[in-house]
């Protein structure tokens, strides 16, 4: 009937033994879910136990109910990652993201960030801890980062750096474990009910691995030294940007890196871009309801001057994007940051452009009705070093002009417009995409 799941066409049924070993606590069964196109609601399927054999063996409860759900993206995910960088194989991060328009608070116990352990056999161990009664702003961020984490300097935002984020790991990472989050900090009540989400790498994908992942798994890093991390693809939906969460790590998450023609790992040919863990004190996710932008002047087209400016021809040059942006946040603003969630930054298809953002500064632009304007500059945020121009994943933040705007001391007030540029290289000419997510702190 109604709510109730059929084998065959919504489940596999599964069968078999689960045995414990000594000293073991936990153990899974995995049940494979069959997808299908048709919209139905919640369905149940049931989990029996028998035949406990063993010194101390004893079922207490024989019977648990699964429950297939619609497929909707997670209220808090894991949206940056990496197991090992340049410092070491502790120079690791995983950074959460809160995916709701309101601020989450961690309740009633503390959550726990929890590690695969010898391989997919051993328990999984708890590395990490977010406190009871933490709060984690609306579209913002909680960082946990390793014993060697080397982005100590990148910017929060608010003027200083992210230092060793919001907490220090218990344990570092390891060399390609599966990471999970759970909304409980106790081992023993680790489950599919509690789990907020999970990313598993490589061939993790057996015994307590399974409760650790979301589909394909991702490539192995192999303890790699490149700038690089794991991000969550964005998508947007009524220019909206949300992360994708189609519970698939392999197409969930891109690994992007500073150095793209090197690999990471078994990842051959990883996107140029760069490595943004962001902290609770970073600025944090706003529709365009909260931070308007339109075109510097909206009576030419988007790719006529002085919208867009291109100089030199061919596969060289620059091009300069300018958009206004307006403060609509209710309150003053103190600082802006641009994070480039899709460019067409290498390697580029031929036919696509392969434009890299690099920092600009202050100029002027003439626009129809008004007259001349400044548009400021923007600033490629290191550390990490980018060598090779900013792409996927790569912030900017406008130029600290004094007495200007966003400047030290110099918040953008409520109904207060800013006019920017974003100032690419030119390495491949042809058609490109740019777009970017807005984070703003009050």
């Amino acid at each position: 009937g109604p709510g109730k799941a059929v084998a065959g066409a919504d489940y596999t049924t599964t069968n078999g033994s689960v045995v414990f070993s000594a000293g073991e606590v936990l153990k899974t069964i995995s049940v494979p879910v069959l997808s299908d196109a048709e919209t139905e609601p919640d369905e149940t399927f049931l989990v029996n136990l028998t035949g406990a054999v063993g010194n101390y063996a004893a079922i207490l409860d024989n019977q648990a109910t699964g429950t297939i759900t619609v497929n909707t993206p997670g209220a808090v995910l894991i949206s940056e990652l990496r197991t090992s960088g340049p410092g070491g194989p502790g120079d690791d991060f995983v950074e959460i993201h809160n995916n709701s328009a309101t601020p989450v608070t961690v309740g009633p116990t503390a959550w726990a960030l929890v590690a695969s352990n010898n391989g997919c056999g051993g328990d999984p161990v708890i590395v990490g801890l977010i406190p009871n009664g933490t709060t984690i702003p609306a579209r913002g961020h909680f960082l946990f980062t390793g014993s060697q984490f080397s982005l100590t300097g990148h910017p929060t935002g608010d003027g200083t750096t992210i230092g060793t984020g919001d907490a220090v790991l218990l344990a570092d990472l390891g060399q390609d474990v599966n990471v999970g989050l759970f909304n409980v900090a106790d081992i023993l009540n680790l489950s599919s009910v509690a789990k907020l989400d999970g990313v598993g790498f490589g061939l993790n994908t057996a015994n307590l691995c399974d409760l650790l992942r979301e589909g394909t798994t991702l490539q192995n890093a192999m303890n790699s030294t490149s700038e690089y991390s794991f991000v969550r693809k964005m998508t947007n939906p009524g220019q909206i940007p949300v992360p994708t969460d189609a519970n698939n790590n392999a197409t969930d998450f891109v690994v992007v890196s500073t150095t793209h023609a090197t690999a990471v790992g078994d990842n051959a040919s990883p996107q140029l871009g760069a490595p943004g863990p962001e902290k609770r004190a970073s600025p944090n996710g706003k529709t365009l309801t909260q931070i308007g932008a339109q075109l510097l002047d909206p009576a030419v087209a988007s790719s006529s001057s002085p919208n867009r400016v291109r100089t030199g021809s061919g596969n060289s040059g620059t091009v300069s994007i300018r958009r206004t942006f307006t403060n609509n946040t209710g309150g003053p603003v103190t600082a802006l940051r641009f994070h480039f969630y899709d460019i067409t930054a290498g390697p580029a298809p031929v036919g696509t452009a392969d434009i890299r953002a690099t920092s600009s500064s202050d100029t002027v632009a003439t626009v129809t009705g008004v007259g001349v304007v400044t548009v400021r500059g923007t600033v490629l945020e290191t550390p990490p070093a980018q060598p090779n121009g900013g792409g996927l994943n790569s912030s900017m933040v406008p130029t600290n002009t004094p007495a200007q705007p966003l400047s030290t001391g110099q918040p953008l007030a409520n109904g207060q417009s800013i006019n920017l540029q974003f100032l690419f290289n030119i390495v491949q000419a042809g058609t490109f995409r740019v777009f970017v997510t807005v984070e703003a702190l009050p």
